[in-house]
């Protein structure tokens, strides 16, 4: 999918956001290592927020498509994780 803006990036992956909870009642995990980085989403290009939305919706779509909720790490794992 192609963006014109990071608005429009913003808009779809809550598009994504809203079919995963729709589906699963509950909403995306927040504990993962997820298709981007939020605190430095300005330092992407639009191509490479293209390509980590072409991740997240085949994740997304896959975990629908089996039923099967995407796993949050362990709080263990979690809290050795250094970002």
């Amino acid at each position: 999918m192609k963006f014109n803006s990071l608005d429009e990036f913003l808009k779809a992956v809550e598009a994504l956001e809203s079919q995963y909870k729709n589906h699963f009642d509950e909403d995306i995990p927040s504990k993962i290592l997820g298709w981007w980085d939020p605190v430095h989403l300005h330092a992407y290009t639009m191509s490479e927020l293209e390509d980590s939305y072409s991740e997240m919706y085949d994740d997304i779509q896959d975990a629908i498509e089996t039923n099967t909720p995407i796993e949050p790490m362990s709080d263990e794992s979690w809290d050795m994780t250094i970002f």
